[in-house]
């Protein structure tokens, strides 16, 4: 026996088949049904003469594909048209067409697509209605040509015509409209001998007109909803009716499958948003599903888990039941609230945007509601986890895990320093919405001992915010707990926090400089550490004329042809990630200049800081796949404005982990913006005291010029006194060099009543000492004086 799930081998007629010829029980549907309702072309082909009772949406289902025929089709049907994939499903070589300036565009991108994901780039062209529902049945036959429907679910919130939300039941379905439509599933799948677990879709308005879509022959993603509502395990009756079971030894009757309460599935995919749902790559620092009575998750991925290029960018789905549709809603928006997914981009916020506005709570939209209700502009605006309470945990964090690091000086407390009034700080940039914004955290921290010999568990800090709101009393509950290896343990990445005594608990994980953070009362928020030093720059963002690709994926087709004239806006190739499809359009108008050869990209790569070892010698171009360091990859553009020559560069580069420091005099500046204004007065008060007077020497004067000084006196046979500039000691500070204090006392005793033959034999054995090439140290201070005593 063998269970394709409902990936693509679930509706292979040749898989299926296959499996027949060499005894293998599929399963799934008979090859024979798979290749009826494979093609949705063939499949409305076979309803029309089978079952003319069956609504089907006007379009155009011919043999005909060339481009030239499709247009005038789709012209005869009359604006907006639907572009569908006959093979097709989930969205893919899907296209609505508004103008007749779309369509030759729109049909190559449809062929193409559907071509790359079903090896078939047959189309077919239906009526696009802007106003409708997308409702499917879910149905199951055995072997004895039994069928039954398990009732409906409501599929009509979409992005790029993939479903994220589904629930069941609708919100416009009647008893009256569900007894017609679902007797219009069980009569499909009895036109094509229909065996085990199979979904008949549909479109339908609010005025209880309903049009046939397309049947997929296999488990849908969605089937949980069907299961939460019904109470039948559908894998399992897949499986005994493959085994030979009938549906009444299963308790499959029509009458007993009746809707018990409410289910909602939100698909919780690696897109972002903010980005027009682009998918998204990386990987998953933490993973906690949420403890809710209630809730089921199906997914495959853990802590650690790596989402890739290659596959789709659903990586769990969260279905939860209730008695009501609200108490449904409301304990989904719970658990996706307490769904702690950290490192990864996702669509966890703008499932709760959907769930909590105001139209889809009281039922009212169709497959536009994203578009209309939640735009882009829309999404960005919903910047979640944007609060100081963030910030703080994030320090709190990076502090915990600088602390556990420690390895010297450890009996000292966490960040001492011998000026007490200056607090150790932090800046982080939090991301959000369609700018960051900048966070600078003053800290101290504030030991305290535990009562008797009891050690106090708890760290205990003064916090500011952006020099404003203080937090006086910030707590650290059992920082010391002993844990496992960062990402190895619930412990590490759980801090409990006390801030001004409200109490709460934080999820926190790291990749590289970023810190991810969640709760369950202000959701999740990215930080970025700000190094307290100038970074080195490694290509990471684009600049006036660049490209950078949004992620890794192959490259289907270039568009343009070098030293074409391109304005701006105009596509110049096409790019495929994760199964989707996107452009890549020129910023500004210039003239396209290519580079294909790898030796050519790397002489001319205006990245020249860069590493030869950090280029990736494998460069992609028309379908060629390139590994990565690290998820950067890079699609380069220059435009030089000079020439107007537009260079198109492929390159797979690496992000530098380190960083450069900048000159001494640029670090003295940085330290000395960091000071506060009182810090800045005392050292200013402090060198103006001790300033030295206008033409007074410095207190270490150079060897040489003592020496001459020395000699000078030597030859005119006048001892040294006080007022000769050049020994003359710094009045700044009141004290003398050794030196200096030793020459000055011999001059005092032979002043007067020594010979000058005496004290010039005494001043030439100090200039031979002083002209030494070895550093003047205190050994050789030690060294003069017994010579001067000797002398």
């Amino acid at each position: 026996m063998l269970a394709a799930g409902y990936g693509f081998l679930s509706e292979n007629e040749g898989f299926a088949r296959r499996c027949e010829e060499e005894g293998i029980i599929f399963v799934g549907p008979t090859p024979e049904a798979i290749a009826s309702m494979g093609s949705k072309r063939g499949a409305k082909l076979l309803l029309r003469e089978r079952d003319a009772s069956i609504p089907l949406i006007p379009g155009y289902d011919g043999a005909d594909q060339s481009t030239e025929t499709l247009c005038r089709e789709a012209k005869r049907i009359g604006f907006p048209v639907l572009l569908k994939a006959s093979a097709g499903g989930g969205g893919k070589g899907m296209r609505v067409v508004r103008e007749a300036s779309q369509l030759v565009d729109a049909i190559d991108s449809a062929k193409r697509e559907s071509r790359n994901s079903f090896g078939d780039d047959t189309l077919l062209i239906e009526k696009y209605f802007d106003d409708v529902r997308h409702i499917e049945f879910q149905i199951m036959g055995d072997q004895y040509g039994n069928v039954v429907h398990l009732n409906e679910r409501e599929c009509s919130v979409q992005r790029r015509h993939q479903k994220v939300i589904e629930e069941a039941p609708s919100v416009i379905m009647t008893p009256a409209l569900r007894e017609r439509m679902g007797h219009s599933a069980v009569a499909i799948g009895r036109a094509i001998n229909y065996r085990g677990a199979g979904t008949v879709e549909f479109i339908a308005d609010d005025q209880g007109h309903y049009y046939f879509l397309e049947v997929n022959t296999r488990l849908q993603v969605e089937h949980p909803v069907t299961e939460m509502t019904t109470g039948v395990d559908l894998v399992q009756a897949q499986i005994h009716v493959a085994q030979g079971a009938s549906l009444d030894e299963l308790g499959l009757k029509q009458e007993a499958l009746l809707v018990k309460g409410h289910a909602i599935e939100c698909r919780l995919y690696a897109e972002d948003p903010d980005n027009n749902f682009f998918p998204c790559t990386g990987r998953v620092l933490t993973w906690q599903p949420a403890a809710i009575a209630g809730v089921r998750y199906d997914g495959g991925i853990r802590s650690g888990s790596e989402i890739s290029v290659y596959y789709d960018p659903l990586i769990c789905k969260i279905i939860a039941h209730a008695p009501t549709r609200e108490e449904a809603l409301n304990k989904m928006v719970k658990a996706l609230r307490e769904t702690v997914i950290l490192g990864l981009t996702t669509n966890k916020v703008f499932l709760q945007q959907v769930l909590l506005h105001p139209d889809f709570r009281s039922g009212h939209f169709n497959t536009h509601f994203i578009d209309h209700h939640l735009p882009a502009d829309v999404r960005r605006q919903s910047v979640e986890g944007d609060r100081d309470e963030m910030v703080i945990a994030a320090l709190l964090w990076d502090w915990r895990r600088r602390e556990r690091a420690r390895s010297l000086l450890r009996r000292l407390p966490s960040g001492w320093r011998n000026s007490p009034y200056a607090n150790s700080r932090q800046e982080f940039v939090v991301a959000g919405g369609d700018k960051a914004r900048n966070v600078a955290v003053e800290y101290r921290y504030e030991a305290k001992r535990g009562t008797g010999t009891q050690r106090d568990p708890n760290a205990h800090f003064y916090v500011k915010v952006n020099s404003a709101r203080e937090y006086s009393r910030v707590v650290l509950h059992q920082h010391h707990m002993p844990v496992g290896p960062q990402g190895e343990g619930e412990d590490d990445a759980t801090l409990d926090v006390s801030l001004d005594g409200l109490r709460r608990r934080y999820i926190v994980n790291a990749a590289e400089d970023r810190i991810f953070v969640h709760s369950a009362t202000f959701g999740e928020s990215v930080l970025t550490l700000k190094s307290r030093y100038a970074q080195a720059f490694v290509g990471d963002a684009a600049g006036e004329g660049e490209y950078i690709a949004q992620m890794p994926g192959k490259i289907l087709q270039l568009l343009v042809a070098d030293g074409k004239e391109v304005a701006a806006g105009e596509a110049l190739l096409v790019m495929e990630s994760m199964k989707m499809e996107s452009k890549i359009s020129a910023h500004k108008a210039g003239k396209v200049k290519l580079h294909k050869k790898a030796k050519r990209i790397e002489k001319d790569l205006w990245f020249s800081p860069l590493p030869r070892s950090l280029l990736e010698k494998r460069h992609q171009f028309f379908g060629a796949r390139a590994s990565l360091h690290h998820r950067h990859f890079g699609l380069f553009g220059h435009l030089d404005p000079t020439i107007g020559a537009e260079r198109i560069i492929l390159i797979c580069v690496t992000r530098s982990h380190g960083w450069v420091p900048p000159p001494l005099q640029q670090r003295k500046e940085m330290h000395r913006s960091r000071l506060s204004p009182a810090t800045t007065e005392l050292i200013n008060r402090r060198r103006r005291s001790t300033e030295r007077p206008s033409g007074s020497a410095s207190l270490c004067s150079s060897r040489p010029a003592l020496a001459a000084a020395a000699r000078a006196c030597v030859s005119s046979g006048k001892p040294p006194n006080s007022s000769t500039p050049s020994i003359r000691p710094s009045a700044s500070r009141g004290t003398r060099s050794a030196t200096t204090r030793s020459l000055l006392k011999s001059t005092s005793t032979t002043c007067g009543t020594s010979s000058s033959r005496s004290w010039a034999t005494s001043t030439a054995t100090w200039s031979t000492s002083m002209s030494a090439s070895a550093p003047f140290s205190a050994g050789t201070r030690r060294s003069s004086k017994k010579r001067r005593r000797s002398s």
